[in-house]
């Protein structure tokens, strides 16, 4: 990561990371969903035979029975599980971020465009703002010809 900060800036590797964690959050869903939920999914006899699609499914599960309410039950807590794996994970990417102060510093600067030409000397410019802005205090006028 520290390489590839050089070479594509921060953001982007903010980006690199967020997408590693995700990446490892669908990994760890695709191996409970295959180690555990579908093998119990399997175990219903609502849908099917084994070679069908819907005995894979939740469908496949009877409610009224004492067994498949079990599984439902499994399915229920290995949900509520996996909300704070997830918050875990975005809770350890939040960690590693770089937050910059975007704050805008007061420079007591102003740039004026389209100054029509018959007023647009510096002398002009000074008495307009030292008339207009009295209470301010008027310091340096510079003309940037466009």
């Amino acid at each position: 990561e520290k390489g590839l900060e050089g070479l594509v800036g921060s953001d982007a590797v903010q980006y690199l990371r967020f997408q590693k964690y995700i990446l490892i959050y669908i990994f760890l869903t695709t191996v409970v969903s295959l180690g555990v939920i579908l093998p119990l999914n399997c175990q219903g006899t609502q849908l099917g035979n084994t070679t069908d699609f819907g005995h894979t499914t939740l469908a496949n599960l009877n409610p009224n029975d004492d067994k498949d309410s079990i599984i439902l039950w499994i399915h229920v807590a290995i949900a509520f599980l996996m909300f704070p794996a997830a918050i875990f994970l975005m809770r350890r990417f939040s960690i590693g971020l770089k937050m910059t102060d975007t704050n805008l510093k007061i420079t007591r600067t102003v740039a004026i465009e389209n100054i029509p030409a018959k007023v647009c000397n510096i002398e002009d410019i000074k008495q307009h703002f030292s008339e207009a802005y009295e209470y301010l205090t008027f310091k340096l006028c510079t003309m940037c010809p466009s």
